[in-house]
């Protein structure tokens, strides 16, 4: 008790010598600059920019802030003999007056994004009244006064400021992002590298970045995430991959934000994106964010550069396949520059082994391939597919990008029969013709730097028509499907604070379907059509600690199908949260809807090749497709290894027998029915120097059930019970090795007892049997070299399924012309060798 007499004094003490330090003894009306400035920046809102050194032991009096800036800064200029120098409306340098002329130094570094590694071009640097930006590669250099602050600033990362002397030594220079922090890449070269992973669980898979994989001579996309567990193509397609036991029409695939119908060339073989424009491909199979619509197994978004190009540059290759030629030509520095690509096939000038195989397996058991007797028929057949880009990238100002985006891809093949009918030489041509068409205008606006608003339009058709002629019946046969989807979309993008994210928006589609038959003999005619149209809210929040131990995105959507009248809430969250050390916990969840599907009505559909065909919803015997998942595992790493591993359960309802591909007694039917898969996802991968090896496991069970169906329940078409992709790839910067090898157990399937009535065929037990199992081993090895100058060439080999085992990937049954029953096989592909040469300038 007796210390606490002189807490008084030792308080007043205290302050006074607070006192004596805060203001100038020889002018008590005199406060520290330090406060004087802050005041300055909140009445004007300005800010200041300075060393600290130059404030110690100044004070001034208050200045008269009802006069303007100017005078408030000439006054403090008197008081304290500083120098304020106006970089612009808002940033303010300050300086000490120069007693004599200032040294110069030269200032130098490389801007890179914190968290992604990435070069950040075009940004400016400014030092007093001097200005600079970066280069495409992020470089900067300029001559500054030494004792001047460096302000370097970018769209959509935190400002930086420093001294002079800390930039002389051309280091690197992190700048941090002030809206995408919350969405970190947490794995870098998962599997490979241009395989990255985020904290949302989402696999961003680069096209300019991905390495070598098993197989493929280019780096396609498409085909690169099949490596990933719990995706696969089982009909060994881009056209047709299956993620989680879902059907290739329950994924949503995006093109620079427009919807795409059609992924593949050659039917199928060969992704239609040119994957020398893919700059990134975001791979989503569960907790998708609510600003993406349909897609109730899986996302695709495939995304093409986005920053205008400084110079010009391009390439061109050519393999055993195709030949295709991209350039990025830069037309107003820093403002407008545009992106082309074209790519087309080169059967009409050799027809290469490659192509051969190509061929025998995308038209196999069609009527190009088979159908008449050959002994009075003659076929000449003409196939090709292309493909083009163009992509204009626009910057009125560094707060309002503007892009607008085209594409049109095709494949087309038509053959001329002639035969003998009668007496007389008789003549037709068939043929099918697939195409699709991208327009799409993207506008943003950085109103500050944590709230971006973004204004979208697309426009997206798909085309199938194929015409059969049957010489000897004097048929004709055309059949169309078409799809015509339209698009409006608005969203904002705001950051509450460091940790948390806002982002909203509403998203408007209409989507018109239309089918059409027509037959001559006898005659027959039916067209359908349908549109819908949808309205819908979303909205997400992000939050991301400070120690990035825990994140979480959780929000919904909300679709208003305006023809049914009928509201349906999507809930959508995805979490993770480190348990200890590099030990993570990942659960995801979601509700999605999709009102399109694909459907098969006749094997011999299209001539055979390409059989599904797109409907619409009609709320009715044709239902909207609902999907509900659930999915929660583990992540373990060190610097070297990767474990991680998810179990999940998937339920989907609406979906009809026609489009999970029954071919039994089914697949003339259009019966509503729901799936369920259950499965686990295991993914081990090492890595160490330039070597990298992976194996990913995949455990599923996949079952239909419809209480109108007998039995009510059994496994659906694609109930793979397990997958295993296992590889190895050697790199270094300019030899790259792969080899992998690919398994997985049988695809079930119905077999027939007996014909029945009206030459219907009798099946066992449904899906009751199961094909062999699948295996393929697989290599690639490129090496790049220099011919001089900017000029880079690169040259690769691959072999797909090197030990040319007859893989089985759908058996179904028919009635032949003698009333027997006949089994047609459809196998993957054989033995394929693929030889690549390109050039980059």
């Amino acid at each position: 008790m007796t210390a606490l007499k002189y807490y008084p004094l030792v308080l007043a003490g205290f302050l006074l010598c607070f006192q004596a330090f805060g203001q100038d003894p020889n002018n008590p009306e005199s406060r520290p600059l330090r406060l004087i400035l802050q005041e300055t920046e909140q009445k004007f809102d300005v800010s200041f920019s300075y060393a600290d050194s130059i404030l110690v032991n100044l004070s001034c009096k208050t200045p008269d802030y009802s006069q303007s800036l100017d005078a408030v800064l000439q006054y403090i200029s008197s008081e304290t003999k500083l120098v304020f120098e106006k970089i612009d409306d808002r940033f303010i340098a300050i300086k000490r007056a120069p007693d004599k002329k200032p040294e110069l130094v030269r200032i130098c570094g490389k801007l890179m994004d914190r968290i992604s590694g990435e070069p950040i071009p075009f940004a400016s640097i400014v030092a007093g009244d001097k200005f600079t930006t970066s280069d495409s590669n992020g470089n900067f250099q300029m001559e500054v006064q030494a004792d001047a602050i460096i302000q370097i600033r970018s769209l959509g990362y935190i400002a930086f400021e420093g001294s002079a002397d800390s930039l002389t030594s051309c280091n690197p220079v992190q700048l941090t992002p002030s809206v995408t922090t919350l969405d970190e890449i947490v794995i870098r070269e998962y599997l490979t590298a241009g395989i990255d992973l985020t904290a949302g669980g989402i696999y961003k898979v680069s096209g300019q970045r991905l390495g070598m994989l098993p197989g493929l001579i280019d780096p396609d996309v498409l085909q690169s995430i099949q490596t990933l567990p719990g995706i696969q193509s089982v009909q060994e397609l881009v056209s047709d991959i299956n993620i989680r036991g879902g059907t290739h029409d329950q994924n949503l695939i995006l093109w620079d934000h427009i919807r795409m119908y059609q992924t593949g060339h050659f039917f199928g073989l060969i992704t239609s994106f040119n994957p020398y424009l893919t700059n990134e491909v975001s791979l989503i199979q569960n907790g998708t964010p609510s600003w993406y619509s349909d897609g109730v197994s899986g996302t695709l978004d495939i995304r093409t550069e986005n920053t205008i190009a400084d110079e010009f540059s391009g390439g061109a290759g050519i393999n055993m396949i195709s030949g295709d030629v991209f350039a990025h030509v830069p037309i107003i520095p820093n403002k407008l520059s545009v992106l082309l690509s074209a790519r087309r096939s080169i059967a009409d000038l050799v027809r290469s082994p490659t192509y051969r195989s190509y061929y025998e397996r995308a038209f196999q058991n069609s009527d190009i391939t088979g159908g008449s007797d050959t002994s009075l028929v003659s076929k000449q057949e003409d196939f090709v597919f292309n493909d083009i880009s163009v992509k204009i990238l626009a910057n009125p100002d560094k707060k309002t990008p503007i892009r607008i985006n085209f594409m049109r891809a095709a494949n087309e093949i038509s053959y001329e029969e002639s035969a003998l009918v009668g007496n007389e030489q008789e003549t037709r041509i068939s043929g099918l013709n697939q195409q699709s068409t991208a327009l799409g205008l993207d506008v943003s606006r950085n109103i500050t730097g944590d709230l971006t608003l973004r204004g979208r339009m697309y426009y997206s058709s798909y085309s199938l028509g194929a015409t059969n002629n049957d010489i000897f019946n004097n048929q004709r046969l055309i059949q169309e499907n078409d799809v015509l989807d339209t698009g409006l979309k608005f969203d904002l993008r705001y950051a509450l604070n460091p940790n948390l994210l806002l982002e909203a928006g509403y998203h408007f589609t209409e989507v018109g379907v239309s089918n059409l038959e027509d037959l001559n003999n006898p005659e027959f005619r039916r067209y359908v059509k349908r549109v819908l149209r949808t309205h819908a809210g979303y909205a997400d929040i992000t939050y991301q600690s400070s120690s990035k131990n825990t994140w979480l995105r959780a929000g919904g959507r909300v679709n208003y199908l305006d023809k049914f009248n009928r509201w349906i809430p999507e809930p959508r969250f995805s979490f993770r949260q480190k348990i200890y050390g590099q030990l993570f916990l990942e659960i995801a969840g979601e509700r999605k809807s999709q009102t399109l599907a694909q459907v098969i009505d006749y094997q011999t559909d299209f001539l055979g090749v390409e059989k599904r065909r797109w409907i619409l919803a009609n709320d009715g015997d044709i239902p909207v497709i609902i999907g509900s998942q659930a999915s929660a595992g583990v992540q373990f790493k060190t610097d070297n290894f990767i474990v991680r591993t998810s179990a999940y359960y998937k339920y989907v309802e609406g979906v009809t027998t026609a489009s999970q591909g029954f071919q039994n007694e089914y697949q003339f039917d259009r019966i509503s029915g729901e799936y369920e898969v259950r499965g686990v996802d295991v993914l081990l991968n090492y890595r160490r120097e330039n070597w990298n090896s992976w194996i990913t496991y995949t455990l599923g069970e996949n079952t239909f059930s419809s209480d109108s169906l007998s039995p009510s329940s059994f496994p659906n078409t694609l109930d793979i019970r397990h997958t295993v992709s296992s590889g190895l790839s050697f790199e270094t910067t300019s030899i790259k090795i792969a080899a992998g090898i690919n398994w997985h157990s049988g695809k079930p399937y119905s077999r027939p007892v007996e014909i029945g009535p009206a030459r219907q065929i009798t099946f066992e037990s449904v899906n009751n049997s199961r094909l062999d199992y699948y295996l393929r081993l697989d290599a690639s090895a490129a090496y790049k070299f220099s011919l001089g100058g900017k000029v880079r060439a690169e040259t690769g080999i691959s072999v797909w399924n090197i030990l040319d085992r007859t893989n089985t990937a759908n058996i179904f049954y028919r009635v032949d012309d003698n009333d027997q029953i006949e089994e047609i096989r459809q196998n993957a592909l054989g033995f394929t060798p693929n030889v690549m040469f390109r050039i980059y300038f």
